[in-house]
């Protein structure tokens, strides 16, 4: 135990010095990681030493004799309970209350309103949260106690605003009496102080979301040497979700790691660090350490008694046991997998060792028919190689075929085009008779149309497996299907003459009668979708074999 509280506090150390660096190494993460497990194993041991002091304290107030003495205990016992066990902690801050009214303790009466209003907050009681709030004085506290308020008044408006729109009526109203509260801490703390850098980082935040900002600032939070491991641990898992924001997973997953070590160490189970964290566990694949850290922030929400706590573990749990049964299985079935084919090898072994015995006998007389076999085998090959000699005759012949009927169908549509120019100078020169006759005998659309339908049965005939093998190249939901009427999309017609061998955007953007930009605009797009490597796609769909 001594050895684990030291190797954490020289890690929490070396956290600190490694603050003024941007980017948390995988050897850091792996570190944290193992701190985190071995501390885990030390909770029960936490747990017999809080508990120990919270006897000791539950002792002397029963010996007490002395209002005041009584007040000092039950405070005292509530800052044990006040992130151990909510419950045990309303219960003794109601006590503290009862008893402060009933010595007219005005003080303590606004102290121990406090506490309540701390303990309501914590499960979500809102409603007996802002009862309580309206019967507080703050003039009567002390400035720290003060600052103390103005924090649980500002995360009573922040909890509030999270059930309503941020645009709505209500969102703007506790959004303003978020910014009170924090301007109320500036003006009664010295500048610099923890407190008042606390209050000015949250009020930029209040209607800006800044990740960065809260990166900055939590990192030189933490730096302070004069911070509680409460504190400690608060300003390390609100790091994490900053990082988190900014795509940072191996800094979020460090930091959480640290939040969650930090509250053990206090014994605290009213926290979030181990439930994030075994999200992002999950996420990268360690299904174990997920399994573990959820069933630990279960653990902490059941004890404590946050009903909030236990909903939101309970949206990430079945997730976590999903993926920890589906590993599970598939452990199983390896090592069934693995026991079967070391049976059957060793079966098999047995009964190859009985046949060779009996085949040695053959050996001579299968000889002169595996002599024969191989001459009939090799007539059998010399008739695949020209078998295969004329399939690759036939092919060059349907691409051949297909390409010049693509370059015929492009120069059908160009002299069509041609003779719409004519048209238009017959126009110009006023011989309507001529002109009409011209236009009567084209119908460029049309034939267009006919020459696309044309490729794209015969292209379909030669490569009916195209579509499927295109669409393995891209994500799931981007898949492509051929209109109901059996025509390609263009998009994929582009890639279909790439298939063909035709890759010059030039001749590609003629046959379709577009850019080349737009020629260029189609690729990309359907490139965005692709699940393999962009500069491979295009050789991809060549090595698209034909059936």
């Amino acid at each position: 135990m001594p050895y684990l509280r030291f190797s954490t506090i020289i890690l929490l150390l070396t956290s600190v010095l490694m603050l003024s660096a941007s980017v948390v190494t995988h050897q850091q993460v792996d570190s944290v990681l193992t701190a985190l497990d071995a501390a885990i194993a030390c909770i029960p041991a936490n747990q017999q030493q809080k508990e120990a002091r919270i006897s000791e304290l539950r002792s002397r107030l029963r010996t007490a004799r002395y209002p005041e003495t009584k007040m000092n205990i039950m405070r005292d016992l509530y800052y044990e309970y006040r992130v151990y066990q909510n419950d045990s902690a309303t219960y003794y801050a109601d006590r503290f209350l009862d008893l402060a009214v009933k010595h007219d303790r005005p003080l303590l009466i606004a102290e121990a309103r406090m506490a309540l209003l701390d303990s309501y907050l914590t499960v979500g009681l809102f409603k007996e949260a802002a009862e309580i709030d309206a019967q507080i004085e703050p003039a009567l506290l002390p400035v720290d106690l003060r600052v103390s308020y103005y924090l649980l008044k500002a995360r009573m408006y922040q909890n509030m605003e999270s059930y309503v729109s941020r645009d709505s009526k209500l969102g703007i109203e506790y959004a303003a009496h978020r910014t009170a509260a924090y301007d109320s801490i500036i003006a009664i703390t010295q500048p610099g102080s923890y407190s008042a850098d606390v209050a000015r980082l949250e009020r930029q935040l209040v209607y800006e979301a800044k990740p960065q900002l809260a990166v900055d600032t939590r990192r030189r939070f933490v730096r302070c040497t004069d911070l509680t491991e409460h504190d400690r641990a608060v300003n390390y898992s609100i790091l994490a979700s900053a990082l988190l924001s900014l795509n940072d997973k191996p800094g979020a997953i460090y930091y959480y790691a640290l939040s969650a070590i930090q509250d053990i160490n206090t014994d605290t189970r009213e926290t979030t660090a181990a439930k994030d964290l075994a999200k992002l566990m999950l996420e990268t694949g360690d299904i174990r350490r997920a399994n573990n850290y959820i069933h630990m922030a279960l653990n902490d929400a059941t004890f404590f008694n946050s009903r909030l706590r236990a909903i939101e573990i309970g949206q990430v749990m079945p997730k976590i046991e999903i993926a920890r049964y589906n590993w599970l299985s598939s452990q199983r079935w390896a090592l069934f997998v693995i026991v079967l084919v070391v049976g059957l090898s060793l079966a098999m072994a047995v009964m190859l060792a009985y046949k060779l015995k009996n085949r040695n006998a053959q050996l001579a007389t299968s000889h002169a028919e595996i002599n024969r076999k191989n001459l009939e085998l090799e007539d059998n090959n010399n008739a695949l190689k020209l078998l295969n000699t004329k399939l690759h005759e036939t092919t060059e012949i349907k691409d051949q075929y297909i390409m010049q009927s693509l370059y015929g169908n492009t120069d059908f549509v160009e002299e069509v085009e041609t003779k719409c120019t004519k048209a238009l100078a017959r126009l110009k020169a006023g011989k309507y008779a001529e002109l009409g006759r011209i236009i009567n005998s084209i119908n460029v659309k049309q034939q267009r149309q006919l020459m696309y339908t044309a490729f794209d049965e015969a292209f379909l005939k030669l490569f009916p497996n195209f579509f499927d093998e295109f669409n393995k190249l891209l994500e799931d939901d981007y898949r492509i299907g051929i209109d109901c009427d059996g025509r390609l999309p263009t998009d994929v017609r582009i890639f279909a003459l790439l298939r063909l061998g035709i890759r010059n955007p030039v001749e590609v953007a003629k046959y379709f009668n577009i850019s080349v930009n737009t020629v260029y605009v189609y690729k990309t797009r359907i490139k965005s979708h692709a699940k393999v490597s962009k500069t491979d796609f295009d050789n991809l769909v060549l090595a698209i074999p034909k059936p």
